[in-house]
């Protein structure tokens, strides 16, 4: 690969809960969010670009899988970012 033709950065895409869109700094889109990441992305990462505040992402999910907020992000992937469900 020569230097004048620089890497793809990975496109993932993002499943965001409703409740957490409204923390976003661009307005919401209705389905899911595609977001090209720096090589080496964490999903810790991931939710500071996102402005997300971390203390209400509390269910991460990576390919339908739970996943830590450590885990890296690589082409394709589909995250879930939720926040604590209610329920009763």
């Amino acid at each position: 690969m020569s230097e004048d033709n620089p890497r793809k950065r990975p496109s993932i895409r993002v499943d965001i809960a409703p409740s957490l869109k409204r923390h976003l700094p661009f307005p919401p889109p209705d389905g899911d969010l595609e977001v090209e990441v720096e090589e080496g992305c964490t999903v810790k990462r991931l939710i500071e670009i996102l402005g997300l505040p971390p203390e209400e992402v509390t269910m991460i999910l990576v390919n339908r899988e739970p996943s830590p907020s450590d885990r890296l992000l690589t082409e394709g992937d589909l995250v879930g970012l939720f926040p604590v469900l209610d329920g009763g």
